[in-house]
């Protein structure tokens, strides 16, 4: 499902139980997304809770567009968010070059992600 299709509702802000059931997306991916792309701002309310813009609710679904439909990585998901156009031209010269990079692109980035688990939580 194209993002274009989803309706999110006529509001400005909306809470992080209305981003799960907007994006259909598990409250703990989009909390990582949230630590991994810059175009993501909630505000802290009073209470403490986080409050989305309907610009971070358009980013969630871009970004799960390109990760969930498109397949794309990661890193190409931030290039893509970051620069559109710059974007565009890159992906096809991607495909020219093959598989074998991507491979290892997504699996060095997951190394990297665990590798940071780790140290986190002192595994």
């Amino acid at each position: 499902m194209d993002q274009s299709s989803i309706s999110i509702p006529a509001k400005s802000n909306f809470k992080f139980g209305e981003l799960t059931n907007i994006t259909g997306v598990k409250p703990y991916v989009l909390r990582f997304w949230e630590t991994e792309f810059e175009d993501i701002h909630p505000l802290v309310g009073e209470d403490g809770q986080k409050i989305y813009s309907r610009s971070d609710v358009e980013c969630f679904l871009k970004i799960k567009t390109l990760l969930f439909e498109r397949k794309l990585t990661l890193i190409e998901a931030k290039h893509a968010i970051k620069d559109p156009q710059a974007f565009l031209s890159q992906s096809s010269e991607s495909e020219v070059s093959g598989n074998n990079e991507e491979a290892l692109s997504s699996l060095t980035e997951a190394l990297t992600f665990i590798k940071s688990l780790k140290h986190k939580y002192h595994w």
